[in-house]
């Protein structure tokens, strides 16, 4: 049978190269914490008892997003519409999570709220993302195309605006490393983020950072709020490849 996007023999539309990239399209109700009250006609002007299915949603806004919950909806909406990319790799996972925070899509300002009434008065009916849907998905859909290496660059260069000579052209390995061998360049700046850290054990990815291997010990790059915000004393960070 042809493909229903591209009339071409050999695949369906789950693995077809043309089919779009609309991922930010969809509803993440799910992945963000929505806030709200609840209003109530009084008694004499309600009909449906105690049960209240004349309640309205008032003051209803985003807590939060949990961009790990983006990152693994990403995960199986790929594995399901895009077969032709490759599984998301642990590696990937940590690139598009600095790739989201990047872009701030954890910024509750970039979502939409819908309402519809139902069965027990209004409720909450989707959060879709309004911040630039379009170029989103575009920029993120370029990405996953990449080769995780070129993934790193491009993440580094988004967040910081540029790439370190040091982390061109290198091959990137996840290692597991106890705490204790990574260095911080720069302290003062550690000790200001120890006082105003939004990570915690909730929020956090399983890749904790990007390190270089210098000598016996590894150079951290990517990561100081990460890393200062662990308890545990084994951590998975992405480390240059050394042959």
């Amino acid at each position: 049978m042809a493909c229903s996007i591209c009339r071409k023999e050999g695949h369906n539309k789950n693995s077809c190269p043309k089919r779009p990239f609309e991922f930010f399209n969809k509803d993440f109700h799910y992945s963000s914490a929505v806030e709200y009250s609840c209003e109530y006609d009084s008694p004499a002007n309600c009909d449906c008892s105690d049960l209240h299915r004349c309640s309205r949603i008032t003051d209803v806004k985003i807590g939060s997003v949990s961009i790990s919950s983006i990152v693994d909806n990403l995960a199986r909406h790929l594995s399901r519409n895009h077969r032709n990319l490759s599984p998301m790799s642990k590696k990937t996972k940590y690139c598009i999570d600095r790739f989201l925070r990047a872009k701030k899509v954890y910024n509750p300002e970039n979502w939409d709220i819908g309402i519809s009434n139902g069965y027990y008065g209004e409720e909450i009916d989707g959060v879709h993302f309004h911040g630039g849907q379009k170029e989103l998905n575009k920029e993120l859909f370029k990405l996953l195309k990449m080769p995780f290496d070129k993934q790193i660059e491009e993440t580094l260069k988004l967040e910081y605006g540029f790439l370190l000579p040091e982390l061109e052209n290198q091959k990137w390995v996840v290692s597991e490393i106890s705490k204790s061998y990574l260095k911080l360049g720069n302290e003062r700046w550690a000790k200001k983020i120890l006082t105003d850290n939004y990570y915690n054990n909730d929020n956090m990815p399983e890749i904790k950072g990007l390190a270089l291997k210098q000598g016996n010990y590894y150079r951290l790059m990517d990561g100081y709020h990460r890393i200062l915000a662990l308890e545990d004393q084994k951590i998975k960070i992405i480390t240059n490849k050394i042959y």
